[in-house]
């Protein structure tokens, strides 16, 4: 994985994030002979990202199921169902 500074909401829970490609970059990226394209050392455009809560339980390697990455409330919800 390749991370660069965090910018927008992910810079307020971390200082790095994966660097995150377009098509077009990703096309480019992967035709590179040498060095590095100067958009992966420059300012970057703020990512769209969707932040939430999600259960303490991505905490384990343990758990490995879909709950993980579900807001923190539908987990909750569907737990009542049972």
């Amino acid at each position: 994985m390749v991370t660069t500074q965090a910018q927008g909401k992910l810079a307020t829970i971390h200082h790095r994030m994966p660097l995150l490609l377009d098509a077009d970059e990703t096309e480019e990226w992967l035709e590179l002979d040498a060095g590095l394209p100067a958009w992966v050392t420059s300012t970057r455009r703020e990512p769209e990202v969707e932040m939430y809560a999600v259960s303490p339980r991505v905490n384990s390697v343990r758990n490995n199921d879909p709950d993980l990455v579900r807001p923190i409330d539908a987990v909750e919800d569907q737990q009542r169902l049972f």
